[in-house]
């Protein structure tokens, strides 16, 4: 005797969120602010600098993040983003956050590693503190 048998599909509830939107938007404009705080007090020499990422200096970290932050904003940018991750050769993460890293010359333009004095990296501008007054 033969029996099919239909493939099972466990649906799990969606999970509640452990923030409330509200409560976590407040939370990430504070952290961006600080974020942002931290990056206007950088001399032109920090940017270089290594981090704890050892393919990452500070001006490529700096880059992954406000980009995946305006990535993270636009929902149409990012359906956008991961249809040209998925046609992209190589690994499909550098390739989804290659535009967050900025325009790359060198030997690739989804290695965080091309970034050096010189290269033109994301255009992202962080503007000086207002002036008090």
């Amino acid at each position: 005797m033969t029996t099919a048998t239909a493939a099972t599909r466990h649906r799990t509830p969606p999970r509640r969120p452990a923030l409330d939107h509200a409560l976590a938007m407040r939370l990430a404009a504070a952290e961006y602010d600080r974020f942002t705080g931290q990056l206007r007090d950088l001399a032109p020499d920090d940017w270089t600098r290594p981090t704890a990422c050892p393919a990452w200096d500070v001006h490529a970290i700096a880059c992954h993040v406000l980009g995946m932050a305006g990535l993270a904003a636009s929902p149409a940018g990012q359906a956008r983003q991961f249809r040209a991750a998925k046609r992209a050769e190589g690994p499909f993460l550098d390739a989804l956050t290659a535009p967050a890293r900025g325009p790359r010359t060198g030997p690739s333009a989804t290695s965080p590693t091309s970034s050096s004095p010189g290269t033109p990296g994301c255009t992202a501008r962080i503007s000086p503190p207002p002036a008090a007054g």
